[in-house]
Parts: structure tokens; C-alpha cells; sequence
């Protein structure tokens, strides 16, 4: 039996992780927050070490930790117990802190840094500490950016790779170290006390705020790491700024339906409320406390949290909560009160105090009405979880961003800690929030929401650490936007220039569609198969592609029939075969020459459709919970509004697109992201990135023209149908789901509803890519083959004879290597004479890629073959045809598995030669193609749960105002701070002049005194 016990014990630990988590003893919150997710990987089965540094000795016993017992203390030093009590000293004052004041953030520097530098420098000391942790190799460090030491003690113990937990939603420094966007036009700062509408006044209060908290947090780890790298040189070599962003995932204590939306990173994962017990089971409330309960209906919990007690509130505060007390006496108060055996509330029977409360427990139950609370941000997530309405009181740091939080989501009141003075403003607030049932509703729906999300934080936490302790850094989802100067990033080089030169431009380029009809085919048979019943709306554009819906299981399809002058117009714009051939990449003016032609291609057809009444009847009688559109053909959006759907998702079949990240209020980050039609990589000059940012601008000027084109004829015809703008509509989307990896793409900016779901179409499954036999015998003949395919649009039949010729020298240049050629001409016999090359005028494609005899595949660099060759770890050389796929060969090539060539390289016969002998005989373009495809496969998320799961929570909840960032409402002037910018320059102009009045004033009356006393 103990054999079998010990056998049973050593498989479950075979895929056990060691993780060492760093948490100082400091701040409760904090501690509890790294306490939680050390147990959580404990539980998971991963052995699991915590050093914590004591810092706050009157914390020993409060660890945050229950199932991990390898715990190791380090104790205090004496400066460290020195530099703790003259902080203790001021933890009384919070009370009377002025919140909302950039100074008064600043003015604690120093000793804060004193608090967190001797610690550290005690830690680093330690030797035997050191080779004793370095000599247990773990696998995976966890640590806070809140007390950076974390991050020198895994620099000095050389752990491979480490993840960043942060206990508040987010942190000013982290988001600046990070190269995340801080947006602070329309997102409050983690010290800021507005919401994210802000007028002028507010949103400078909030940009100085913004910079004062990542100055007092980057200030304190300045310090920390400029002591280390004095005292312990060969130990710690690097800064603070170039260990953190190194991290392989950062999780954030945020929910995003709650929080306010704000530009992310893939990276960043949001783990909110992750420490949160919801089971009514493991609630049991004490026996003392489920006593008082009962004596009256209406019960009100008190607590100011653990850092602002109520025994240091003002005298003025504390009489005016017993007057308040004494005036409703109705109610029972639970009061969080320090002091042991207090008598203060000895003359009211309807108080009753406690040092310590079962707070969760409490909320948990259904007989407390409502929680009287400083908006710490364990408490929000507590009450939001728990679904109880509240008054929120901020007394200090994230609190009031954590109350306008809350507040704006309709189940908080929130009060000034100055209105703790006044008993009748206290009990005025009680009343109406207890008798008015809509804070209960939004608190029992908000409730619903968070414990009915698509994803669970415990289990996304598990599995992303996980993925990082098997794979390590990330350097491809580190955002460049780091490495930029102020002048880089904010294109301030590019505008000096522009300020001379005056430009004007309207930009165009060619859209295909059999990638975008594929992509939707893809998620409406996922969700036909999910068990859903779906509706396919297509209206028939190109007859050629009527059997190529992307659809299998779903058999539900109402197709929309072309008009002759649909039919007309589609043949003009075939004309001319050879155009993408011949198209310009990297140029915007050559996006110019269609741009009328494709937007007739969409409004008639649109036009047809809205057109017709009883489609338009009949759809609406469905009563559909949820819509499913491209913003590629903005058609979609106006059909949702004119059979009055109540939600709808967006699905985009490319990793980004200009006019849609524009018009959602995403952050274009061109200085640092290429665009949809970009030719460059993240790393820029000055002249790649002025490029980037027209080929950006134009992307999104394009099809932005094409959409208003349609809604400008519809809203003209139809105006009792179609009301508002795409503009309009599209934000207004639940979810935009991208055909997007983070790990393969470059990093960019972000939001919450924008959800990735990259290679959710490739069948990577061995079993279900059977090859027809035909090219299982083929790929029989020779060691090395090669497949060469350049998609569905630019087609090879269509591509110049100069390139036709120089791939045949090719051929008949590399006898001992089989070539299979995707060539749309049936019975061709232009490689007759060649013994070595085989056509097919389709080939299949997905099954090609994933066996192991194909050696190189020469392509087009279309995003699903992108894809198809990163996750069916294959190397390739990409020549680019037109539209994104540029883009995404420098995406794979910065991959390591690709060779990139210029299209015009195909009429020279010796350079596709030499590229393919490259790829082929040198081993690292495999490795690196495995590997990349290793990591795909082994996603934290997978893309086909991640999409059922949200489409599902939008069309039972619909949609989500909440997660609409106020960005897209404000006018550039507002969004970059042009106002204050402006307004700044007058008073530095005003102030210079006037300055410069004054003194020549004085310097004529001192020198003109002297000349007149010398006379």
C-alpha cells in the first residue's frame, strides 16, 4: 500500500514545476495577493518555495499562506526595524492625507525607499542564501513590482525565467517599464481620484498623478538597485528597468468588465479577484457573528481595511459614525474597530466592534444589506463577487479609483472621507442605498456577470504559469515601445520635419475576400459544433466562390442572390489579371488606383441586401441572441441595425486592421507596431517609421472610405432603417475576436474585448490530415521536397512570364528535390519536360504542412498559411504579394523559421536557388520552426474554448458599455493633450516674457542710476 502511495505520488509530480514566489512581509494586501497564488500553484501540484523578507514584524503570522509549507523567512536588519517604525509613525496620518495631490505623493519618497532598500541590501548580503536557493534550480520565479528585490534576487540566483504578480489592477511604473500605453486622457492613474470622463482640469490632475505614482514606485526601485549594483557588483549587473520587462507573463489584479478599459498587451493576463471565495460551502459565517445578524433586518458592515484603522481616525470622524449609530437604530453595525475590548459603543445595542472580521463570510451572506468600506481593492472584488451593494469611502492610494469603479457600474455610492464628519450626510447616503432596490439589481447582475465569466482566473493563472515555466522568456512579446525615445515614440522627430513640409494623400489598396469568407466559415461551424443553433446570412458577391463557403457543418445558409449590375461590376474589376503582381508594396500612393472600384464592389451589394423588406422581416423575426460580423464589409453592422439585434461580436480574419483598431479607440502605436499594409518589422529608422505611419494612416483611410461609402447610400435610401454611422455601431461590439497569436505577432497595445483566437481554422491534428494518396506517393519519390503556392488571389497562373521562367530554370536547376506547385491552369503542360515538378490546380495544403517528408514551403505569406506553417512547424521562404502578408513574413522571419524575399527576387532564378538551399541545409530554421510550433500547440488558452466561451457569456449578458474605452469619444486635441500642452506653452511664453521685462526694467535702472551718478 505505501508503494503504491509512493508510486502514485511520484506521478503526480511528474509534471510538477519548482517555483520559488519572492514576497516581502509589507502590506497586507499585498501579501495576501502572492500568499493566494503561491497556494493556488501549490494545490495545482507544483512544489513551491516562498522567501519572504520580513519587513512589518507585527506581521509574522499573517502570511496569506494555508496549503504551502516550505516557507523561508529572512529576518529583519536594524535599519530595516528602523526605517519600518518611522514609516509606522505616519500610517496614522492617512486619514489626513490630501488624496487627488501629486505633492503629497512625492513628499514620502525617501522613506519609502528607506523601507524597501535595507531589506534588500540584507537579502542580497546573505551568500549561504543565495547558493543554497541558485543550487535548488528552479524553474520559475514569481514576484510583485511592488518591492522590486524580487527581481535582484532572481538576478542573483540566475533563475531562467520569472512571471509579475501585481495585488492592485494596475501600477504606473509597471505600465511605463512595460512600454504599455498609460492613456491617461481617459484612464484614471493607480493614484488617480476621477473616472475615465474627464474634463480638462481633470485630465491634467490626472496626467501629473499618473506621472507621480511610476515616479514614487520607479524612485524606490532606483534606489534599491543603485545600492545593490555599489555593494554586490558581480552579483547584480543590471537595472530594475531591464530585468522586469523580461518577465514572460504579468498578472494583473484586475477584471475587465469592471475596470475601465485601458490599452494592454497580450502579456499582461488579468487574474482579478482570483482570491475570492464565492462558494456559499466554504462561507460558513462564526457563531457570534451569525447571531447578530439575526437580531434585525437591515445589518451594515464597517471596516476602513488594515492600514487605515478606525482607532486613528479623527475624534471628529469617530463622533460623528456614533451619532449616525444613535439615529438609526433600526439597523445593526458591524464595526471593524482596533482596539481590544473598546467601550465607545457600550451605550448602543445596535453596535457591535471587532479587531479582526470574517469579512468574506460576511458579504457572502445574504442577511447583510450593505458594506460602509474604503475601497481597498480586495474588498471591491469582494463585494462585486458577492454581489452586495456599497458606500465607498477612499481614504488613500488606489481607493478612489477602486470607488469610481464600482460606483459607475451602478451598485456603490461614493462619499469624500471629509463627509465622515457629518452624521446626517452618512445616514442620508445608508437610506437611499438601502431603499432604492437598483443598487441591489446592479450588484446581483455585476455578480452574475463575474462568476459566470468566459475564463477562469485560477485556472488561466495555472495555465500560463505553467507555459512560462516550460518555455521560459518571451522575447517576441516584449513590446518595443520600451526601447524608444520620448522623440521616437511620439513621431515628435517625424512632425519637426512635417511642420515644413505640408502633404496631402488619399491611399488605396486591393481587397480579396476568400481568406475573410474562410475565417467566418471557420467560427460559424465552431459554434454550430458548440451545439448552437446558427444562421449563415451570405450575400453572393462572386459567383466563383459559391461552393467555397468555409462552412461544413453548418447547413443553415441564406444565400443573397447578385443583381446584373453587382455581376457587371465584379467583372470590370477582374480585368486586369496581373494587377496584384504588379502592385507596389510599401508604397501608399498605390493604394490610390481602386479605391472607388472597391467601394462600388461593397455598397451595391450592401444596398442589395438592406433592400430587401422581407428578408429584413424575416430575420428579425428570429429574434437572434447574437450577431457574428467582419468589419472587412461593414454590410453586416447595418443589417444588425436594421433587424434591431440586441449584441453582437466581431470577428476580423486578419492579426489587426487599421480602421478598426481607429474607430475602437486602440492606440495605432505606429511608431513601434507596422501596420495591416506595412512592409517593416518593429524596429524602424526614422524613415521606416514616417512610412509606417502613412501606410497606417491609409490602411485605416481606406477602408474607412469603403464603409462610409455604404452607410452614406443606405442612410440616404433607407433613413427609417439605418440611423447611425458604422462609426456608430461597430464600438458598440461585445467582443472583437482577432486572428492574432500574441507569441508570433508584434506586441501592441491592447484592450480587453479584444480577444485573440490566431489559428483557430488549422487542423493540427495528425489524424485528421490524412493526404490524398496521390501526394503520398509523390512526396515518396525524393529526401526533399518543396511546396510553392502563392494563395488564392495572386495567382501563379497570372503572375509575369519573367517569374514564370526563372521558377522553371529553377526547377530543372535542383533535379534531386521534388517540387508540387499550386497552378491554376487544368492539363498544363508547361513542366512536362520536367520530371521533378508536379501541379495541381488545388492542392491540400493544411495536410502538406504537417508531414514531416514536405521540407520547405514557398509562399505568399497569407495570414492562414502563416499560421498552417507556425503551428505545423514547418520553415519557409515568403515572397509577398500585396495586403498584410509583408507583414507577416517579418513576423515569421523574426521568428527564426523564415527567409523573406522581394517578389521581384522570383525573376532570378539564382537567388530563389540559394534561398531554398539556405533553408534546407541549415538546421536552425527547423529547430526554430519546431520550437515555435511547440509553443503554439502548447497555448495557456486554447483559441476554440476562448471564442465558445465569450461568444456565449455575449449573448447571454449582451452588450458591454462598460468595456468601450471613452478614447473613441475624444477629439485628438483632448487625446493627446493638446489643450494643456498648449495652455502650458502660453504660461511658459507669458511667464518668460514678462520675466524678461522685469529684468531689462532692473538693468536700465541699475546701469542708467550709475551713468547718471558718474555724470
Amino acid at each position: 500500500m505505501r508503494l503504491f502511495a509512493l508510486l502514485f505520488s511520484i506521478f503526480l509530480n511528474l509534471d510538477a514545476y519548482k517555483i520559488l514566489v519572492y514576497t516581502s512581509l509589507f502590506g497586507h494586501s499585498h501579501v495576501k495577493m502572492l500568499g493566494s497564488v503561491a497556494d493556488i500553484l501549490t494545490d495545482a501540484g507544483h512544489n513551491v518555495t516562498v522567501l519572504m523578507p520580513i519587513i512589518d514584524v507585527n506581521e509574522r503570522n499573517r502570511t496569506g499562506l494555508k496549503s504551502t509549507k516550505n516557507l523561508i523567512m529572512v529576518e529583519p536588519c536594524e535599519n530595516g526595524i528602523d526605517a519600518f517604525e518611522n514609516l509606522k509613525r505616519d500610517m496614522s496620518l492617512m486619514w489626513n492625507a490630501e488624496q487627488g495631490n501629486p505633492l503629497s505623493l512625492v513628499s514620502k519618497l525617501q522613506q519609502m525607499s528607506e523601507v524597501f532598500m535595507h531589506p534588500c541590501d540584507n537579502v542580497i548580503g546573505q551568500k549561504d542564501l543565495i547558493e543554497r536557493m541558485k543550487a535548488e534550480k528552479f524553474d520559475l520565479g514569481v514576484a510583485e513590482p511592488f518591492d522590486f528585490c524580487g527581481y535582484a534576487f532572481f538576478e542573483a540566483i540566475q533563475i531562467r525565467a520569472h512571471v509579475s504578480v501585481v495585488a492592485a489592477a494596475r501600477m504606473d511604473h509597471v505600465s511605463e517599464a512595460m512600454g504599455q500605453p498609460m492613456a491617461a486622457s481617459y484612464v484614471p492613474g493607480a493614484q488617480s481620484v476621477y473616472s475615465d470622463r474627464m474634463n480638462m482640469k481633470e485630465r491634467f490632475l490626472n496626467l501629473l498623478l499618473t506621472k507621480a505614482g511610476g515616479l514614487m514606485f520607479s524612485y524606490i526601485a532606483d534606489s534599491e538597485f543603485d545600492l545593490l549594483q555599489k555593494k554586490y557588483p558581480d552579483v547584480i549587473k543590471r537595472s530594475w528597468r531591464e530585468i522586469f520587462p523580461e518577465t514572460t507573463y504579468l498578472f494583473t489584479n484586475s477584471i475587465p468588465i469592471m475596470d475601465y478599459p485601458a490599452p494592454t498587451f497580450d502579456k499582461i493576463i488579468p487574474i482579478g479577484g482570483i482570491s475570492v471565495v464565492t462558494d456559499k460551502k466554504k462561507n460558513a459565517l462564526p457563531e457570534k457573528w451569525d447571531k447578530v445578524l439575526n437580531i434585525r433586518k437591515k445589518n451594515v458592515l464597517i471596516s476602513f481595511g488594515s492600514n487605515a484603522k478606525s482607532i486613528d481616525m479623527p475624534e471628529e470622524y469617530r463622533r460623528s459614525l456614533l451619532k449616525m449609530f444613535a439615529m438609526t437604530p433600526d439597523v445593526t453595525f458591524i464595526w471593524k474597530y482596533e482596539e481590544e475590548n473598546s467601550k465607545i459603543v457600550d451605550h448602543l445595542d445596535n453596535v457591535f466592534l471587532g479587531t479582526w472580521l470574517p469579512q468574506n463570510e460576511l458579504l457572502a451572506d445574504k442577511r447583510l444589506t450593505v458594506f460602509l468600506t474604503h475601497g481597498g481593492l480586495a474588498s471591491t472584488f469582494e463585494m462585486a463577487l458577492l454581489g452586495k451593494p456599497c458606500i465607498m469611502v477612499p481614504i488613500f492610494a488606489d481607493q478612489a479609483r477602486n470607488a469610481q469603479m464600482l460606483q459607475r457600474q451602478g451598485s456603490a455610492l461614493v462619499l469624500n472621507k471629509e463627509n465622515l464628519g457629518d452624521p446626517n450626510k452618512i445616514k442620508e447616503a445608508l437610506e437611499k442605498i438601502m431603499n432604492d432596490d437598483t443598487f441591489v439589481k446592479n450588484a446581483t447582475r455585476l455578480a452574475e456577470m463575474l462568476n459566470n465569466r468566459p475564463t477562469n482566473p485560477r485556472e488561466t493563472f495555472v495555465k500560463h504559469v505553467e507555459f512560462a515555466a516550460r518555455f521560459g522568456r518571451m522575447p517576441s512579446m516584449e513590446p518595443y515601445a520600451r526601447h524608444q525615445s520620448f522623440i521616437e515614440h511620439f513621431f515628435l522627430d517625424i512632425i519637426a520635419i512635417g511642420l515644413l513640409i505640408v502633404i496631402t494623400i488619399l491611399v488605396y489598396s486591393n481587397l480579396l475576400a476568400h481568406s475573410h469568407v474562410k475565417m467566418l466559415g471557420s467560427v460559424a461551424d465552431i459554434l454550430t459544433d458548440a451545439g448552437h443553433n446558427v444562421t449563415v446570412l451570405m450575400p453572393i458577391i462572386d459567383v466563383n466562390e459559391r461552393n467555397r463557403t468555409g462552412l461544413k457543418s453548418t447547413m443553415n445558409v441564406v444565400y443573397v442572390e447578385p443583381t446584373e449590375a453587382i455581376l457587371e461590376m465584379l467583372n470590370e474589376l477582374r480585368n486586369d489579371k496581373g494587377f496584384l503582381w504588379k502592385n507596389e508594396q510599401g508604397n501608399p500612393l498605390s493604394l490610390l488606383s481602386r479605391l472607388h472600384a472597391m467601394s462600388e464592389a461593397f455598397k451595391h451589394p450592401c444596398d442589395n441586401v438592406i433592400g430587401q423588406k422581407d428578408l429584413i422581416e424575416r430575420m428579425k423575426a428570429e429574434k437572434f441572441d447574437l450577431g457574428v460580423a467582419e468589419p472587412f464589409d461593414f454590410c453586416g453592422y447595418a443589417f444588425f441595425e436594421a433587424i434591431q439585434i440586441r449584441a453582437h461580436v466581431s470577428v476580423v480574419a486578419a492579426a489587426r486592421m487599421d480602421h478598426v483598431s481607429e474607430a475602437m479607440g486602440q492606440p495605432m502605436a505606429a511608431s513601434y507596431v507596422p501596420g495591416t499594409q506595412s512592409v517593416y518589422s518593429d524596429r524602424m529608422n526614422m524613415k521606416e517609421r514616417f512610412l509606417n505611419l502613412l501606410l497606417t494612416k491609409a490602411g485605416g483611410i481606406m477602408f474607412s472610405y469603403v464603409a462610409d461609402s455604404e452607410f452614406d447610400l443606405l442612410q440616404k435610401k433607407y433613413p427609417d432603417v439605418i440611423k447611425r454611422s458604422w462609426r456608430d455601431i461597430l464600438p458598440e461590439t461585445t467582443y472583437l475576436f482577432t486572428n492574432n497569436i500574441p507569441i508570433l505577432d508584434f506586441p501592441a497595445p491592447t484592450f480587453d474585448k479584444i480577444i485573440p483566437i490566431g489559428g483557430i481554422s488549422v487542423v493540427t491534428d495528425r489524424k485528421k490530415n490524412t493526404l490524398p494518396e496521390k501526394w503520398d506517393k509523390v512526396l515518396n519519390i525524393r529526401k526533399k521536397n518543396v511546396l510553392i503556392s502563392f494563395g488564392s488571389n495572386a495567382k501563379s497562373i497570372d503572375m509575369p512570364e519573367e517569374y514564370r521562367r526563372s521558377l522553371l530554370k529553377m526547377f530543372a536547376m535542383m533535379p534531386d528535390v521534388t517540387f508540387i506547385w499550386k497552378y491554376e491552369e487544368e492539363n498544363s503542360k508547361i513542366v512536362d519536360h520536367l520530371d521533378n515538378v508536379f501541379l495541381g490546380t488545388w492542392l491540400p495544403q493544411n495536410e502538406l504542412l504537417a508531414d514531416k517528408r514536405l521540407t520547405v514551403f514557398l509562399t505568399h505569406g497569407g495570414l492562414a498559411s502563416t499560421f498552417e506553417l507556425a503551428l505545423l512547424g514547418k520553415p519557409c521562404i515568403m515572397v509577398p504579394i500585396f495586403a498584410d502578408q509583408a507583414r507577416n513574413a517579418q513576423m515569421l522571419q523574426r521568428q527564426g523559421s523564415a527567409l523573406v524575399l522581394n517578389k521581384e527576387n522570383l525573376g532570378d532564378p539564382n537567388k530563389i536557388k540559394e534561398a531554398l538551399e539556405k533553408i534546407m541545409n541549415d538546421d536552425t530554421f527547423v529547430k526554430n520552426a519546431t520550437r515555435l510550433a511547440e509553443m503554439l500547440n502548447n497555448r495557456p488558452t486554447n483559441p476554440r474554448e476562448t471564442f465558445v466561451k465569450h461568444v456565449e457569456f455575449a449573448a447571454r449578458f449582451g452588450r458591454m458599455p462598460s468595456m468601450e474605452p471613452y478614447a473613441r469619444h475624444q477629439s485628438f486635441i483632448e487625446h493627446f493633450f493638446l489643450d494643456i500642452i498648449a495652455i502650458g506653452l502660453l504660461v511658459v511664453i507669458t511667464v518668460a516674457t514678462v520675466s524678461f521685462w522685469i529684468l531689462r526694467c532692473l538693468l536700465r535702472r541699475i546701469f542708467g542710476g550709475a551713468k547718471v551718478k558718474s555724470e
